[in-house]
């Protein structure tokens, strides 16, 4: 009985062990930001060990800075003519490792007025 019940435990463990947490290594996570209106801009904060930058996807023109490299937290802007999701590549040391925290701290419409962050929501995905 012992016999069976450890080669059914190193069996569980070896298809434990076969599961892949997903890519792992340098890359490029994916922020898509969406609102209640068309957004034109917007200014996140994005915190996390490993940033490394930032790029622009579809239509969205990115620019940003470190502002600490203690919790390795950064400011980024968004911007886009077309209005509708912003797409935003947060370049990231490791894919397999935690993503980082995206909050949003501004928010403008395509007709330049102030959104309430409430609506905004950034969903960030790996690859």
């Amino acid at each position: 009985m012992n016999v069976r019940r450890t080669i059914l435990t190193l069996a569980a463990l070896s298809v434990v062990a076969a599961c892949d947490s997903g890519p792992s290594g340098p890359g490029t996570l994916s922020a898509t930001v969406s609102g209640p209106a068309s957004l034109g801009a917007v200014l996140l904060e994005v915190t996390g060990a490993g940033v490394q930058g930032f790029v622009g996807q579809g239509g969205t023109r990115v620019y940003g800075a470190q502002v600490s490299a203690v919790d390795g937290t950064h400011r980024v802007l968004a911007l886009t003519a077309d209005g509708g999701p912003l797409r935003v590549g947060i370049e990231v040391l490791d894919l397999g490792a935690e993503p980082p925290i995206v909050m949003v701290l501004k928010a403008a419409s395509t007709e330049n007025l102030m959104l309430l962050n409430a609506g905004v929501t950034v969903v960030v995905a790996k690859p």
